[in-house]
């Protein structure tokens, strides 16, 4: 029998929509309902709870649960998940749905903005991909993979081509 990871998983979403995606996926994987908690923030005023003193309760030092309390509080979707021997895979799975815990650097998720913002390539119309340059997707990984020695090989054999064509 494999023990439970004693740490739970701690993540905040910017949206519950992007919450749900991460719980959607994290179910397709195997990992129970139970072991997830959610909390969304209804904007409610009198629906308002305190979330630290619970995150405090779970043995969450009290820095790491203000965190969580201050994005609760900004309107944030807080996510809690006890995922067992899967920890590294489920950890792996929130940060590619753009969930961000305590400690994490403060920059914001430049492939989200640019889905948000519908971006492409700095200099690319949205109808064209056969600018220069090297074309990124919307999460901003490259869309081709280059190798030098492909490159000049296919130069090689462009300007073998053209000497053959204007022998004349």
């Amino acid at each position: 029998m494999t023990a439970q990871q004693p740490t739970p998983l701690l993540v905040v979403f910017a949206s519950q929509t992007s919450m749900h995606n991460a719980i959607q996926e994290l179910h397709r994987v195997g990992i129970q309902e139970q072991s997830i908690y959610q909390q969304a923030n209804s904007s409610s005023a009198n629906q308002r709870i305190s979330i630290a003193q619970n995150l405090q309760d779970m043995g969450i030092e009290p820095g790491e649960a203000q965190f969580y309390e201050h994005e609760y509080q900004a309107g944030r979707a807080i996510l809690v998940l006890y995922p067992g021997a899967r920890w590294q895979e489920a950890k792996n799975i929130l940060i590619q749905q753009n969930a961000y815990h305590y400690g994490m650097p403060q920059t914001p998720n430049e492939g989200q903005r640019a889905k948000e913002i519908g971006a492409v390539t700095p200099g690319q119309r949205p109808d064209d991909s056969s600018q220069t340059g090297i074309a990124t997707t919307a999460d901003g990984t490259q869309a081709i993979a280059t190798n030098p020695d492909v490159i000049e090989a296919d130069i090689t054999h462009a300007e073998k081509i053209l000497r053959e064509q204007h022998r004349d």
